[in-house]
């Protein structure tokens, strides 16, 4: 038979790598390698591919499914990153701080008990919102990472198992197409065949001529079968049950992440002020407890009369004598606590500030996403192992090793059908004579996706 015009073969004409030789064994003078050839001696050259080529089908019949984990990088590196956006997110939260300090010396000017036992709570209220600009662009940029991520890992396993039934479909095509093509040539041999068959069964009564319909419609419906149990795969996955709530949607993220983490940070910073000084009313208590007076009355008034002297202080700040300095003095130092409780609040927001950054770097959430998808890809496994494997097996496997039977038996019997024929050509029917067989070429293998 021709061979002209075909194109190599990648990968089956290389060859199969044989075993390596034992120890004690003599090696192979050749090299380690067969040729489709050598391996099938009796068929033509492009006949042998194509049974190589059923060879890797069937050798590549599993399905396999390998998840698509997403790369993460060192705590450390993404903390370097993160560096510069932490050190801005913290420049509000000073400039509360100072305020803050400032506002604290204006009501130990005051001198007014209610004022100084409110303002701590005030301040760490003023210092909360002063971190909420950072924390919610932080909490967001953390979201749209998050479900970008978990949206595009979704389309990447879809898509990955879309792949395994798509090859499945194309290794059949492919083998189709060929054993058509390479069909071509011989069925014209064939029909002059049975015409003959009288005639060729005196020359040699053990002619079998072959019917290559076998051939043919061995993968009938394979395509079909595989595009069914893959749908049936696709169905059975629900996609939702490996992600968190929080992590389905923005505003799920907003009600089960952000708004809960930021009541907590608030939560904080009040019991912080509540453990150093306790409840409002107890601070009043003790600011009045050594009071001629205690009534509501003659704290407003008494509130009144301070607010109008440190008013005039401001107005004759000039004219201040070193009595009334010292007197201040030691307000401050009596009242130092509100400096102290403002300090105190703006260590407790850069540290929730820090934590926010650390807990949300992508290095860590890629990790849990990791953990999801793996968890996904088991599951995926279990189900290509349990419904895909036997479909597969029966298409790429038995369907194909019964052509490749189907096919050597008919390449002996084509080659014991030749001779007879070409005997016949100058015999009584003069003129008559078999057809030369020019095998198609064979399209060349793709790369296996399922290893």
């Amino acid at each position: 038979m021709s061979n002209e015009g075909y194109d190599p073969i990648p990968d089956v004409e290389e060859g199969i790598v044989l075993p390596s030789v034992a120890e004690g064994e003599q090696a192979p003078s050749s090299t380690p390698k067969l040729s489709p050839q050598e391996i099938y001696p009796q068929a033509s050259e492009k006949e042998a591919e194509l049974l190589c080529m059923l060879d890797d089908v069937i050798a590549n019949a599993i399905p396999k499914f390998d998840p698509p984990l997403l790369p993460v990088e060192s705590v450390a590196r993404g903390a370097a990153k993160d560096l510069p956006g932490l050190i801005g997110a913290i420049k509000i939260p000073a400039a509360v701080f100072v305020a803050a300090v400032l506002g604290a010396l204006m009501f130990i000017a005051l001198n007014n008990p209610v004022a100084i036992a409110v303002y701590p709570y005030i301040t760490a209220i003023m210092t909360f919102i002063g971190t909420l600009p950072a924390l919610k662009a932080r909490f967001s940029d953390s979201a749209s990472t998050l479900l970008g991520q978990i949206d595009s890992t979704i389309t990447a396993v879809k898509s990955k198992i879309d792949a395994v039934g798509k090859t499945a479909e194309g290794y059949v095509d492919m083998v189709e197409d060929t054993i058509q093509k390479v069909l071509v040539p011989i069925k014209p041999k064939l029909d002059q065949a049975s015409k003959m068959e009288t005639m060729l069964r005196k020359i040699d009564k053990d002619i079998d001529i072959p019917d290559t319909k076998d051939i043919e419609e061995e993968l009938g419906d394979a395509t079909d079968k595989i595009h069914g149990v893959m749908d049936a795969v696709t169905g059975a996955l629900d996609f939702m049950k490996y992600i968190p709530k929080a992590a389905q949607s923005q505003p799920l993220f907003d009600q089960y992440i952000v708004y809960p983490v930021l009541a907590f940070f608030l939560l904080t910073q009040l019991l912080g002020v509540y453990h150093s000084q306790g409840s409002v009313t107890d601070a009043v208590n003790d600011a009045t407890s050594d009071d001629a007076t205690g009534g509501v009355a003659d704290i407003i008034n008494t509130t009144t009369l301070e607010a109008t002297r440190f008013l005039e202080a401001i107005v004759n700040s000039t004219n201040t004598t070193d009595a009334d300095d010292e007197t201040f003095a030691d307000q401050v130092a009596d009242q130092w606590y509100l400096i102290t409780t403002a300090f105190s609040a703006f260590v407790g927001a850069v540290v929730q500030i820090v934590v926010t950054f650390l807990a949300s770097q992508k290095s860590l959430i890629f990790g849990q996403i990791n953990k999801k998808i793996k968890t996904l890809s088991d599951d995926v496994s279990d189900l290509l192992r349990d419904k895909v494997e036997p479909v597969f097996k029966d298409v790429l496997l038995v369907s194909m090793s019964k052509i490749r039977s189907k096919f050597l038996d008919l390449i002996n019997k084509v080659e014991k059908i030749e001779g007879p024929l070409n005997k016949l050509k100058d015999g009584p029917l003069g003129g008559l004579s078999a057809p030369k067989i020019e095998v198609p070429k064979v399209p060349k293998m793709p790369k296996n996706p399922f290893g």
